[in-house]
């Protein structure tokens, strides 16, 4: 079938092989032919494709619009995927999905070369309406030879209708190049198999495929495009007629509608209020699913690489991954010390959980006494918690707060360090606990300068002895 198509095609002489492809340009039919038919771009397609800019699919471009809007029409538009107000922010729309783009040119092909021979087989038609005469003209000699023996194949006589006649009501296997249902049908049902597929589709696509079901509705309903009587208002309800890209012409339906019945017209303008999911206005239930299926792929894709993204930045990546905090936590718990760190950092900054300064602290030191670089960098951070642990440590045991202090002084700085070891010094001085005074002197005597170490001494030395408890009588 291929061939024969390219072959009829450039029968039809020198002027009337080219097709311009929506948003690409013109191209050789011959290889929108081959585009359309395979799936990827060929020839003169493919080199149009390879000079365009990068793709931004239609989705990323109306939840972008979106995020111009007042958080309540963001909310009306996604009243039927459970009120979430998205997007919220950009990198909702920057951080796109993994999925791969439907392939350029493919269905500006399609529909440029089954509008192309709607509105061939529509000239014809209307010549061979006219007279005999007009319809050979039109045809051409090999087209007409073509025709009588397509007709003679199908069984079919000479007698009841002129043969060219019958041959372009679909009749005959005439149509099998010429009927230009198979490319509108391939670039109409485009957008519905990219989104079984999850795969994007840009606006040039989308374009050209409601193009293509606009031509296939015209000729199906036999009848001009105004009104189109959508349910739900859309930048193609009020489209002319005269559209120069669909063809309007009531004496023949280019063997479009032979076996059209009220369920594939109803079909149809389900598809055209599918593909424009743009305003909050369309309740249709069709662009309903729509949107909750085209938003559930969104969202699982970001979720998919947010959770994965190291190099992503933590506040956004926790926005797009509601599950990170309990990956990371059962990550760190099974000795991941980068996970330890990155659920440190979700603690202080509440992500995901309540805000928890001293949980973060603590997990902060923890991991910087295994080893961990990063976590010790951000401790000086963490004074005034770490500070108030060691003060809670000493009022059990000023023995066991020295001890946690020699392990912390390496990894904070030396101004904090001395801090403490005066208000443990200070605390053991109040309670007269020589032998403690003692060993924070002799545990922190690099750190100390002379003259406090000397003014701690006489001040222990002033001290009371201590008094010994009564003894009981006998």
């Amino acid at each position: 079938m291929a061939s024969l198509l390219i072959a009829a095609a450039w029968a039809y002489g020198a002027d009337e092989t080219w097709v311009v492809l929506p948003g690409l340009g013109p191209v050789p039919i011959s290889d929108a032919i081959e585009t359309c038919q395979a799936g990827q771009p060929a020839g003169a397609v493919m080199e149009l494709v390879a000079k365009q800019p990068p793709r931004t699919s239609v989705f990323q471009a109306i939840a972008g619009r979106l995020l111009a809007q007042p958080p309540e029409e963001r909310q009306s538009y996604w009243q039927y995927n459970f009120s979430i107000d998205w997007p919220t922010r950009e990198i909702d729309v920057r951080y796109t999905p993994p999925g791969d783009a439907y392939p350029a040119g493919v269905i500006p092909a399609c529909s440029a070369v089954g509008i192309w021979y709607t509105g061939r087989a529509m000239k014809i038609g209307h010549a061979c309406a006219t007279s005999k005469e007009d319809c050979r003209n039109a045809l051409g000699d090999d087209d007409h030879d073509l025709a009588k023996a397509a007709l003679k194949a199908a069984g079919t006589g000479d007698g009841v209708r002129d043969p060219i006649v019958l041959a372009l009501n679909g009749v005959s296997g005439l149509a099998t190049y010429r009927d230009p249902k198979p490319f509108l049908q391939a670039a109409c049902d485009a957008p519905g198999a990219a989104m079984k597929q999850q795969r994007l589709i840009d606006g040039t696509d989308l374009l050209a495929a409601r193009r293509a079901c606009l031509q296939m509705l015209v000729a199906a309903k036999r009848t001009t495009l105004t009104p189109l009587g959508l349910p739900c208002p859309t930048p193609w309800s009020d489209v002319a007629d005269d559209d120069p890209f669909v063809w309007v012409e009531p004496t023949t339906d280019a063997g479009l509608t032979d076996r059209y019945v009220q369920e594939q017209i109803d079909t149809l303008t389900d598809r055209l209020v599918r593909m424009d999911p743009s305003h909050a206005t369309c309740e249709a239930p069709w662009a309903m699913v729509w949107r909750k299926e085209t938003v559930k792929f969104w969202r699982e894709g970001q979720m998919t690489r947010a959770c994965a993204d190291d190099a992503l930045g933590l506040g956004d990546r926790a926005h797009l991954c509601p599950t990170l905090l309990e990956a990371t936590s059962t990550s760190c718990d099974s000795g991941n010390r980068d996970a330890c760190h990155r659920q440190a950092h979700m603690l202080a900054a509440g992500l995901q959980t309540e805000a928890d300064v001293a949980g973060a602290a603590d997990q902060f030191l923890s991991n910087c006494l295994a080893g961990h670089a990063p976590s010790c960098q951000v401790l000086p951070e963490y004074g005034a918690p770490l500070a108030q642990r060691l003060a809670r440590a000493a009022a059990d045991a000023r023995s066991s707060a020295r001890d946690q202090l020699r392990t912390w002084a390496p990894h904070l700085p030396t101004t904090w360090v001395t801090a403490q070891i005066v208000a443990l010094l200070e605390g053991a001085l109040v309670a007269a606990d020589g032998p403690e005074v003692e060993a924070l002197l002799s545990a922190f005597a690099d750190r100390l300068d002379s003259l406090a170490i000397d003014g701690a001494r006489a001040r222990l030395a002033a001290l009371p002895p201590p008094t010994e408890p009564p003894e009981e009588a006998p």
